[in-house]
This record gives C-alpha cells, structure tokens and sequence, in this order.
C-alpha cells in the first residue's frame, strides 16, 4: 500500500493552486486543506494562517511566490512546531550530494549539481540549472528556465526571474532581484533589482 504524505498548503492564491496541481500529479500525496490569511472562500479552507496550529501528522507547503514573505512564512510555522515538506519532482535530476531541506521544492525537470548547498525554502521552479557548489540562501526564487554557474552564492530571499544567467562564482546579494533575461557577469548588491544583458542596476530597495 502507498504511503500518502498528508499536506497542508499555506497560501490560497495561484501559487498555491499551481503547487496543489504539481502535488497531486507527482502522486504520494493527499492534500488535507489549505491555509490563508486573506482568502476566504478557497476550496478547503482550513482557517487563517496566523491562527493557525500545526496539525502533528500533516506536512507543511508554503505557497507564497514573494521570497521574504514566504521565508516570514515557514518559519512562523516552524517555530509553532509544523514539520515543512521537502518537495523533489520525480523527474528532476540531482546528483547524489543532494539532500532534501524543509520547505524547499526542485520542480519539473531542474538539474542540481554536485555539492550544491540549498537554504529552507527555497523555489527553484522547472528547468532551472544550478551548477557544482552553487550556495542558496533561504527562502530564495528560482524561476523557471535560470541558470546558475558553479561555485555562485544566492542570497537569502533573492529572487531570480526566468532565463536569467547568473555567470560563475557571481555573488547575488541578499533580497535581490534579478531580471528576467538578464546576464549577471559581476556581484549584485543586497536589496537591489539588476536587469539586462549585461545586467546594470535599475533600483535599490529596503531591506524587509
């Protein structure tokens, strides 16, 4: 008999839908409900978020697409004792160095490398290409299509935007936002939004 891991989704919204979607495609899954503090009306819906207490048998997803805020999140959640789902898509390819991280999902067809360092909840979504002994720090964003050079550093809660390239040994500093299609050829700033090929800066913003 399969063993079907019981999921709870926090986070409504389309991200969650689409999460809820991949969930149930991979198989192994029963999804238990959902959580959310500002849709109300999302089919079963278990109650707010910030209410919320952890349910001792379920498994936790966090469906927010915005980095801080997913990383705000999960950990709100872990430290009320939730148990954070580590999420690898059966047809992802990953050398054996890899070990699964509460909270982080690799989707469809992304490539890891060896010694890749992965923070908690971290998003790489499908056909992302990460590099030997790239570092990712929590709660990250990784878009579809993005490739990331070996030995790069990903700062907690950056954000990737699809087909970017971010070229080897590049340091992408905490909260930073990459472009989509930009080509990052020299460190980028905490708390700034790069864009273009070469990637030049568009704007600086606070930290969160």
């Amino acid at each position: 008999m399969e063993i079907r891991r019981r999921i709870i989704i926090a986070g409504a919204g389309r991200l969650g839908r689409e999460h809820r979607t991949w969930l149930e495609t991979f198989g192994g899954y029963e999804i238990v409900g959902v959580i959310d503090d500002i849709i109300t009306d999302a089919p079963g819906l278990l109650g707010r978020i910030a209410d919320h207490q952890p349910v001792a048998d379920c498994e936790y997803v966090v469906a927010i697409g915005d980095s801080a805020g997913r990383l705000k999140v999960g950990r709100m959640l872990q430290e009320r004792g939730a148990r954070l789902a580590a999420v690898l898509s059966r047809n992802a390819l990953v050398a054996h160095t890899y070990r699964d991280v509460p909270g982080t999902m690799v989707l469809n067809n992304s490539h890891v490398s060896s010694n890749v360092t992965l923070g908690q909840l971290v998003l790489i979504q499908g056909f992302c290409a990460i590099g030997h002994d790239v570092v990712v720090g929590d709660g990250a964003t990784i878009s579809s299509h993005v490739f990331i050079g070996g030995g790069a550093v990903i700062g907690e809660t950056a954000t990737l935007h699809p087909h970017c390239t971010i070229l080897p040994d590049i340091h992408v500093g905490e909260g930073a936002i990459v472009g989509a299609g930009s080509v990052v050829i020299k460190d980028v700033a905490p708390h700034t939004t790069v864009f273009g090929n070469p990637a030049r800066l568009l704007a600086t913003h606070a930290s969160r």
